[in-house]
Formats: C-alpha cells, sequence, structure tokens
C-alpha cells in the first residue's frame, strides 16, 4: 500500500498527534507539557474533531513558541469522528514514529524520551494514565495550579508517575490481548497503521475505534508492548462522553474480532 503522505518520503523522527474538540482550555495546558519537554517530537499536529474558531487561534499562538511545526488538521464538525481526524493527521505526518494523545492527557517531561527509547520494531507501544479528580482538574483548568504530582491530593492511580526505566522492562503486564489499549496513550510505527489501512471511519460517536484498530494490528502480527514505569501521564477529568452509536461499534469490533480482520473496512485510504 501506498504510505498515503502527502509531504513526499517519509522521515526518520517522530510526529505527536494530538486529538481535539471545542476544548481549548485542555489543549492550553496539554501543549504547555509538550513544548516542554526533554526531547521534543519532529512535528506535532493537532487532529481536530470539528472545533471552532477559538482552537484555532490557540494552535496559532502556540505555534510561535514552538521549536518545531505545529499543524492543525481540521475536519467538519459532523459529529464524534475520531477515526477519521486521526487518519487525516497520520496523512499529513512527515516521519517514520507516531505517538497519539488525546487532548486531555497531560504528559510527563521525559513522555516522549521515553516512548523514543522502548520503541521495537515489530511492536507498538500501550500506556496508561493517572487519573484527575474533578477538583483538581479545575485547579488546573483555571491555572490555580500549574503541575500535579505523586503526592497531590485528587490523583488517582499515582503509580503511573514513578519513573523507574531500569525497572519497567521487568514488569510486562497483558501483551497478548487488546484490551486496556487505548489511543489517548499509543505510539507505533507508521507503516504498521498503514499496513492495515488506519483507524477505521466505520465507527462514529465515543468507543472502541481504539480497540478495533488494536485488534488489526495484532491480527497482522505487530505485538503489544506495555509501558508499566515509563511514559507518564494523567487525565483531565470530565464526564462519560455518551455515544447512541454505541452497539453498533461493539458489532464491527466483534466481526474483526471473529474474521480476524487486518485491513480497516472504510480505512486511510478511503478518507476524504
Amino acid at each position: 500500500m501506498d504510505d498515503l503522505t502527502n509531504k513526499g518520503v517519509v522521515k526518520d523522527g517522530v510526529s505527536l498527534i494530538i486529538t481535539t474538540y471545542n476544548w481549548p482550555e485542555a489543549l492550553d495546558i496539554v501543549l504547555e507539557r509538550v513544548v516542554n519537554q526533554s526531547v521534543m517530537p519532529n512535528e506535532v499536529i493537532v487532529a481536530d474533531d470539528g472545533s471552532t474558531e477559538e482552537t484555532k487561534e490557540l494552535i496559532d499562538l502556540w505555534r510561535e513558541q514552538f521549536p518545531v511545526p505545529v499543524i492543525h488538521s481540521w475536519i467538519e464538525d459532523e459529529g464524534f469522528r475520531a477515526s477519521m481526524s486521526r487518519n487525516m493527521a497520520i496523512k499529513q505526518s512527515s516521519y517514520s514514529y507516531l505517538i497519539f494523545l488525546d487532548g486531555d492527557i497531560l504528559i510527563r517531561r521525559r513522555f516522549v524520551e521515553d516512548h523514543l527509547k522502548a520503541r521495537e520494531k515489530g511492536y507498538f507501544l500501550a500506556g496508561s494514565r493517572a487519573r484527575l479528580s474533578k477538583e483538581l482538574s479545575d485547579r488546573l483548568l483555571s491555572k490555580e495550579i500549574r503541575r500535579e504530582g505523586f503526592f497531590t491530593k485528587g490523583v488517582g492511580r499515582r503509580l503511573v508517575f514513578l519513573h523507574c526505566p531500569w525497572y519497567h522492562k521487568f514488569v510486562k503486564g497483558i501483551t497478548d490481548h487488546y484490551k486496556k489499549v487505548r489511543s489517548c496513550h499509543l505510539s507505533l510505527w507508521r507503516k504498521n497503521i498503514i499496513d492495515v489501512d488506519g483507524f477505521d471511519e466505520s465507527f462514529e460517536g465515543w468507543g472502541l475505534e481504539d480497540s478495533d484498530l488494536i485488534v488489526r494490528l495484532m491480527n497482522n502480527g505487530v505485538k503489544r508492548k506495555n509501558l508499566p514505569l515509563i511514559a507518564g501521564c494523567s487525565h483531565i477529568f470530565h464526564s462519560q462522553k455518551e455515544n447512541n452509536r454505541l452497539a453498533e461499534n461493539e458489532k464491527y469490533l466483534q466481526a474483526a474480532i471473529e474474521r480476524k480482520q487486518t485491513m480497516a473496512v472504510k480505512g486511510i485510504s478511503k478518507s476524504k
């Protein structure tokens, strides 16, 4: 399959892809954490699922402060279409390795560095995240406080913040199943995701498009590698997203599992 790049030859390096939709307050903090990384990605692509002008203005402001290109990849707002927005960002990416984040994930300083050190041919990397209470999230969003740490009140699953690279390789966790892998903290080789035709845009509304991707990657021989004790990050609190198409998405996922699918039904090659 063609590599689908819009920019010619894919170069060695890393593209950081951040999904967002009409939450500039959260995206603002996310970008602040990215610009302060110990190792910068080669480019940052904001995969925007149809946000208003306020998000564009925020990205324009941050672009001036980044030492690397910041690309705003925007699609029309026609409902929750995270698969399409990510596929469009992948098409615009220029580098051989991709890290995916959601626009409400706050990364620790060595996050990108840890992903790059842990990457391995034939594997995708699945990370976890600490969970922030509503109260703590509100304080961060209002910039009453600027950082959350291991001992901050309101941090759940705080062990994610521990950084022990020397011990990480001995704590593998589940590696033979698609469950508990989320595209809000995921990285992989660009070629591997192109080979399965990207995210499946049949999945609309919140939920399971990432599980479907992981099932197809594993069916295609790409193995799972977890990131315990490195690449820490935290998840800003928000209310649970609703999806009246979730039952339909579950059918799509089950079909991919039962048929041992590798290719998306409506993938990046068919994306607008």
